[in-house]
């Protein structure tokens, strides 16, 4: 269940797949699939199709081109390109479960792109992320915010040899199916507002041997209860009720 103030700025998910031309510009299809694609999410409600690289450009495999919004920035978009497809959600709309949740749209969308091709994709990589981003006070030193709110320090021993302006940390698990569990932490300045925020990434993502849909859709869902998980680990007790 989301936490009803959830640090959430925004979810990921991708998937990749493999194109029978390796290396090729030339993807499987794809032109002829696109109109498809574009059918089946208009009767989806994400009709509004914004082409994100000039026509006649040559794409190679694995760039996104062309976004599927229910309107002007109305979120969640889903995006697609020769040999991906990603579909992002915003923190203030995300729920995972339930009618119109970002679950249904992963599983909807997985459905949509594979009958939009002649055959279903052999998916090689699926990616899950996570961004979460908190405000802090640009005078609270970020190495001390992180300590008192997190399960993790970043010690340093050593002069510095001038003034830290910002950190990064990154942190990679094998899990047991052999996914990969990415934690990146940073302290990140807004240019716009001139903000100071931590932000921390939890990406899942795991390479397959071009596998059908459903063990991407049970992935998916397997993933998303890592990411879960690994939210409520990293926090300290107070800082995770902080967002109740």
């Amino acid at each position: 269940m989301k936490l009803p103030n959830a640090p959430l700025k925004e979810v990921i998910f991708e998937i990749f797949w493999a194109s029978p031309q390796d290396g090729d510009t030339i993807n499987d299809g794809f032109d002829l699939a696109l109109g498809a694609f574009a059918i089946k999410m208009e009767e989806a409600e994400l009709s509004k199709v914004i082409r994100k690289v000039p026509a006649n450009t040559i794409v190679p495999p694995g760039v996104l081109t062309h976004q599927f919004w229910k309107g002007e920035q109305l979120w969640p978009v889903v995006q697609i390109g020769p040999g991906t497809m990603a579909v992002n959600d915003i923190g203030r709309n995300y729920e995972w479960e339930g009618k119109g949740g970002y679950f249904e749209l992963i599983k909807l969308s997985l459905k949509n792109i594979n009958e939009s091709h002649r055959t279903e994709l052999p998916v090689s990589k699926a990616t899950l992320r996570y961004i979460d981003q908190v405000e802090i006070d640009r005078k609270v030193n970020a190495r001390d915010f992180l300590r008192e709110n997190f399960k993790i320090e970043l010690n340093a021993s050593f002069d510095f040899p001038g003034k830290e302006e910002k950190f990064n940390i990154t942190q990679t698990f094998r899990l047991d199916d052999g996914s990969a569990l990415v934690l990146v932490i940073e302290e990140i300045f807004d240019k716009g507002t001139d903000k100071k925020n931590l932000s921390w990434n939890t990406i899942i993502e795991k390479k397959f041997a071009g596998v059908d849909q459903n063990v991407i859709i049970e992935w998916a869902d397997e993933a998303h209860n890592v990411a879960s998980r690994t939210f409520r680990e990293l926090l300290k007790p107070g800082f995770y009720d902080s967002f109740n």
